[in-house]
């Protein structure tokens, strides 16, 4: 597994810093970065806190995730993760009574 940062995305607010156990994440200029993403156990913990979409965990072919990229979104207290392809097809939305499209 791989955490990745979606520059685009990342406003810099430094919330995944706070929550990363192996403290992995950085501020560099002004936009989060995995410092030693080999380190990284994809707790998921950033994913989860970061209110702006900005971090993926990517699960490579190797890994039985054939190159998926997992994303949140919130909505409220609850999460919904969402799998997209390499060819961007979503794969997955969570099975939550309240998943939606999103």
């Amino acid at each position: 597994m791989s955490v990745k940062i979606i520059p685009d995305r990342c406003r810099g607010c430094g919330r995944c810093l706070t929550v990363c156990p192996g403290d992995l994440i950085a501020l560099d200029s002004s936009l989060a970065a995995i410092k030693e993403p080999e380190l990284c156990w994809g707790c998921a913990a950033c994913l989860k806190t970061c209110p702006y979409e900005a971090i993926a965990l990517y699960l490579s072919p190797a890994q039985g995730g054939r190159g998926l990229k997992l994303t949140i979104k919130k909505d409220g207290t609850t999460l919904f993760w969402k799998a997209t392809a390499p060819d961007y097809q979503t794969v997955i939305v969570t099975d939550s009574a309240k998943a939606k499209d999103y």
